[in-house]
C-alpha cells in the first residue's frame, strides 16, 4: 500500500512541476519607440535580439591559383612549338 501511494504522490508531483513549466506565456510584442521605431520585445518588455551567423564557404574559383613551377611553366611555354 506504501509503494502504490508513493508511486502516486510522484505522478502527481511531475504533473504538478509539468504543468507550471508549461503555464509561463512566452510571447513576441512589438513595441515602438520615438527615433528608435519599431522593435521586438518579449512579454516583460525586454528587447529581444536577432543574430545570423554566416559561414563562409569559398568556392573553388574562389580559392587563390598555385603558382606553376618552373617546369610546368616551360613545359606550357612550349607546348605549341614544333620542331
Amino acid at each position: 500500500m506504501k509503494r502504490v501511494y508513493f508511486i502516486f504522490l510522484a505522478v502527481l508531483t511531475l504533473l504538478v512541476f509539468a504543468s507550471l513549466s508549461m503555464a509561463t506565456h512566452h510571447a513576441v510584442k512589438i513595441a515602438q519607440k520615438d527615433g528608435v521605431g519599431k522593435y521586438l520585445t518579449d512579454t516583460e518588455g525586454k528587447t529581444l535580439y536577432y543574430i545570423k551567423i554566416e559561414i563562409y564557404f569559398p568556392r573553388q574559383s574562389d580559392l587563390p591559383l598555385p603558382r606553376p613551377s618552373v617546369v610546368s611553366f616551360c613545359k606550357m611555354l612550349f607546348s605549341n612549338v614544333r620542331a
